[in-house]
């Protein structure tokens, strides 16, 4: 996208550098918070929704093309082209929306699409424990302190896991991790 917009605005008459800087600055800005990692938030994630602003900065640049500036609806080809963006754009929506049918194939998603991410596999743990699948529970816990060994509340659910199976020198263990880690765990 970039090596074709770069050209396309270079090569558009009549741009506004004021406006195509302010594009990039809004771009830049509102992208910036999504790269701060701080040591209390050490969840990698690349959520989809925090590019919706930083969007509007790339739409804003965009908009100094002349082929944006030059559309219209008068010319079918354009009418044509208008179409299939939308028609593309919407076939994708449907095919995404199916993520968020239920809990289950939202968590699958999370795991397929993120698998280096720990708060996927934590959450699908706390998925399969709620629904009493401990061995999946423990199995996708284990995964998420693979991932990030500082991921709050892992060891109390493994603790309760443990618990639950009778293992009470595993359970005491994970349980004082937990504390060691998240004094302030009032579980």
């Amino acid at each position: 996208v970039i090596l074709a917009l770069v050209p396309a605005v270079y090569f558009s008459k009549g741009k506004r550098n004021a406006w195509l800087l302010f594009s990039l600055v809004w771009f830049v800005i509102f992208l910036l918070p999504t790269f701060i990692q701080t040591s209390a938030f050490r969840v990698h994630q690349a959520y989809e929704h925090r590019m919706y602003l930083p969007m509007l900065g790339f739409l804003f640049f965009a908009a100094e093309t002349d082929w944006v500036k030059n559309f219209s609806t008068e010319k079918a080809g354009n009418r044509i082209a208008a179409l299939a963006v939308l028609l593309f754009f919407f076939v994708l929506t449907f095919i995404h929306v199916k993520t968020f049918s239920d809990t289950k194939s939202f968590l699958d998603n999370a795991v397929r699409t993120s698998p280096g991410s720990s708060l996927a596999h934590r959450n699908m743990g706390i998925h399969y424990q709620d629904n009493d699948l401990l061995k999946e529970a423990e199995e996708e816990y284990l995964k998420s302190l693979a991932l990030n060994p500082h991921e709050n509340d892992l060891h109390n659910n493994l603790g309760v896991i443990y618990d639950t199976w009778g293992k009470k020198d595993l359970a005491e263990q994970e349980y004082l991790a937990e504390t060691r880690m998240n004094p302030a765990n009032s579980q």
